[in-house]
């Protein structure tokens, strides 16, 4: 899994952020993230997709999002064109 510096950093932020507020929970699938930080609207909530992510991993993703009520903001890097047309 090969991600841009940037994406990398997100998540370690994320992730962080979501560790000390005590709210976050962490979800992986199949190596995608699902980081939830406590708001079904949040701004803070996100996915950090690997660079070879299925179309099969996305519906399993936002079925999980939709049973959830959650909203969430997808981190794509430019290298990710099939992601890029999933969505």
């Amino acid at each position: 899994m090969t991600r841009n510096l940037h994406t990398k950093n997100l998540k370690d932020y994320i992730g962080y952020a979501s560790q000390i507020s005590g709210l976050g929970q962490l979800h992986n699938f199949d190596g995608n993230i699902v980081i939830y930080n406590g708001a079904p609207d949040s701004l803070f909530n996100w996915i950090i997709c690997k660079d070879d992510i299925t179309e099969c991993q996305v519906i399993k993703i936002l079925q999980f999002l939709k049973e959830r009520n959650w909203e969430v903001t997808w981190a794509v890097d430019t290298h990710m064109p099939g992601l890029k047309f999933f969505l």
